[in-house]
């Protein structure tokens, strides 16, 4: 999905054209965006469960990002003995991440599987369930304002903005 992120600009650009023209390409566009970048993370977590390396690393803080959510910033070696301090490439977080302080888990030892190819990628291994639940909730959502646009574009439904 490495275009996706490259050409970002673009694609907002031929939504916001889309959405003058015809607001069933541009709902398309979306729903192709978020379950095309929703398969890519979840290949990535299917893989990595396969063919990573686990190994055992340490919260030493959580950051909020823009919206407030808080990630773990985890601290490990890895089997090679290099040091890495990272955040896991996919978290999923809800709003109560937003209130909680998560200060009785700083300095926690937790399991962690990390991309012998890429050691920096890292994934939490007591995350993984919910991590695959928000990634089928979003790959139904991309599947859903797919189904939606072409059943308007063929004209069974009517899409009025």
């Amino acid at each position: 999905m490495k275009y996706l992120d490259k050409y970002w600009n673009y694609y907002v650009g031929i939504f916001v054209i889309f959405m003058f023209v015809k607001p069933a390409l541009s709902f398309l566009l979306l729903g192709l965006m978020i379950f095309l970048k929703s398969l890519d993370y979840f290949i990535f977590l299917k893989n990595i469960k396969k063919t990573g390396a686990y190994t055992e690393g340490k919260i030493i803080s959580y950051k909020a990002d823009s919206d407030g959510h808080k990630q773990p910033y985890i601290q490990y070696k890895t089997r090679e003995g290099e040091s890495f301090v990272e955040k896991p490439f996919y978290y999923a977080t809800t709003d109560l991440s937003i209130f909680k302080t998560y200060n009785d888990k700083i300095d926690q030892k937790i399991s962690i599987i990390y991309d012998k190819n890429i050691p920096n990628r890292i994934i939490i291994e007591s995350e993984t369930n919910f991590n695959n639940f928000s990634l089928i909730f979003m790959l139904l959502i991309g599947f859903l304002f797919c189904l939606i646009s072409v059943l308007s574009l063929l004209g069974y439904i009517e899409m009025n903005l």
